[in-house]
């Protein structure tokens, strides 16, 4: 088995990803009920080979050497994606064949994330777990169960929204906008003006970012609108417009309707630009993947990123913008949905419109004034504990307003760009050292 200390200087963090693979290939050589031995030899021959290369061009910077290094690598790689499908199948059958012991020896080597396979795994061993338990497969447990609890909290926490508000008449709004009380102000206002013999909509956001507003009408009689229902429109920051008008069918009969409004952090138009994002730490660190896109626990279905880093750790913008909402006076933190109130956060809008957001940060942990430009790379916080977390990490990703629903937001895929490395899929378990 090949050790980490004799793993070529160059391209060390990719060579490491890949000896702890190796690891899990070393289980599944001892493993019974693994079938493939030649694809396994494959793997460790192909890893001693791309070592080989990388000492050579250890000793000497020639390009053909790092080609011929990287595609070996690469090769190594897609090996192990293959490992990794032949173990899947292999798992399908034990569980087919009602064979725990032999499940249990190939749950030792970990397994791919698989959503579905996770499915089939876990129903069988719920019933077989008082034979024995699997280290692998209670984790798995735990993360199925705080993913039923979070996957609606998710949703909640990371977009600022409110549904079903009332509409109110122009004068009440007038009311509440020279309220000073920040409980009572409401963000987005909508309300209604007579003119004529109908009413006009005018929209008002006093939110320092830019926001998605569905409007409803309901229990209509004798109306005609001069937009299609419910309508959708975005509310650039500090803005009030006119958005729409209601006006009778009829001239000989009265008309009446009920209306209400939802709003949400964002744009639905936005075009990612798909530009390579930097990671938000400082050059040098070494950050543990906690959790990665499409996650086992709250990131199914989810482009969002958990980085497991100590309380005060420096965050540097993964892409610049303008800072356009932020929380820093929350100090509690629990794995409680009711503490997600708590959660300190910054999000700074890019120049496409879509949103990065980082969460849990520390008390007094913003170092950035709301409306103020910042630079990539810029340092613009210290990551913490607060809100609804298991423990001190960072949560990023980037979105925009699903254009399907109009009120939920939408993680984006994005791509880390890491010196001259692109990072696509940060995973569980990845270690990445800012270059």
């Amino acid at each position: 088995m090949l050790m980490a200390s004799v793993i070529p200087l160059s391209y060390t963090k990719l060579a490491q990803e890949l000896v702890i693979k190796e690891k899990n290939v070393e289980i599944l050589k001892n493993s019974p009920h693994f079938m493939h031995a030649s694809e396994l030899n494959s793997f460790h021959q192909c890893l001693e080979t791309a070592f080989e290369i990388g000492f050579e061009w250890d000793k000497h910077d020639d390009i053909e050497l790092k080609r011929s290094y990287l595609k070996e690598l690469r090769r190594c790689s897609d090996l192990y994606e293959k490992i990794e499908y032949l173990q899947s199948k292999a798992i399908r059958k034990s569980i087919k064949e009602d064979n725990y012991e032999g499940l249990i020896k190939l749950l030792e080597a970990g397994m791919a994330e698989n959503s579905s396979l996770e499915e089939e795994v876990l129903a069988y061993y719920e019933k077989k777990r008082k034979i024995k338990t699997i280290t692998f497969a209670e984790e798995m447990l735990e993360n199925a169960r705080i993913d039923q609890e979070s996957r609606k909290r998710y949703e909640e926490e990371y977009a600022a929204y409110e549904e079903h508000i009332a509409v109110v008449a122009r004068k009440e709004a007038q009311r509440i906008r020279k309220m000073t009380a920040p409980s009572k102000r409401r963000n987005v206002l909508v309300s209604t003006e007579q003119n004529g013999e109908g009413y006009d909509f005018i929209a008002e956001n006093f939110n320092s970012f830019r926001v998605t507003v569905t409007l409803e009408l309901k229990k209509t009689h004798n109306i005609v609108s001069s937009k299609k229902l419910p309508y959708y429109f975005e509310l650039p920051p500090k803005s009030a417009k006119k958005v729409l008008h209601v006006s009778k069918i009829s001239s000989h009969e009265s008309m009446s309707f009920q209306s209400n409004f939802s709003w949400i952090m964002g744009s639905a138009s936005a075009q990612h630009s798909n530009v390579a994002y930097q990671i938000p730490f400082a050059k040098g660190a070494r950050i543990p993947v906690s959790q990665g896109f499409n996650g086992t626990t709250s990131h199914k279905g989810k482009h969002a990123i958990d980085f497991a880093v100590p309380t005060g750790t420096p965050i540097h913008a993964a892409r610049g913008g303008k800072v356009v909402a932020l929380e820093a006076s929350n100090h509690l933190g629990k794995f409680d949905k009711s503490y997600s109130k708590y959660a300190n956060y910054l999000v700074i809008e890019h120049d496409d419109k879509t949103l990065g957001k980082y969460y849990h940060l520390k008390h007094n942990g913003v170092a950035v004034k709301r409306g103020t430009k910042v630079k990539q790379g810029e340092l613009i916080a210290y990551s913490g504990n607060t809100g609804y977390t298991s423990g001190p990490h960072l949560h990023f990703s980037v979105s925009k307003v699903d254009p399907k629903t109009m009120n939920r937001p939408q993680t984006i895929a994005i791509r880390f760009k890491n010196s001259g490395h692109i990072i696509k899929t940060p995973k569980k378990g990845d270690v990445i050292t800012v270059q």
